[in-house]
């Protein structure tokens, strides 16, 4: 009886936990486009400095090349700063853990 009382309130108690979990809005979840899309720009920006590289290997640098790389550079900056502004904060859609179930 004990343990029946026991294995019945673990349940009670993993349910709870279980209703409590916040799960995120489907509509802002990341979907494979958006994946396929960062991976473009990532694939993209390393081809594009990987020619550079080779180039300033084989040539050296100009001012028009620094340009280049500074440009690439403030982009990715850019990139990186919306992602992180379209980011929901930690505390307002906490994460489940192995604890919580």
């Amino acid at each position: 009886k004990e343990d029946t009382d026991a294995i019945e309130t673990l349940v009670a108690n993993t349910k709870a936990k279980i209703e409590e979990l916040v799960f995120p809005d489907p509509a802002t979840a990341v979907t494979k486009e958006n994946l396929e899309d960062v991976e473009l720009v990532v694939r993209t920006t390393s081809e594009a400095l990987d020619a550079l590289a080779k180039k300033f290997e084989e040539e050296g640098a100009t001012k028009t090349d620094v340009t280049v790389v500074q440009v690439i550079a403030d982009d990715i900056k850019t990139a990186l700063d919306e992602m992180k502004a379209a980011k929901p904060d930690d505390e307002e859609n906490p994460k489940a853990t192995k604890a919580d179930v």
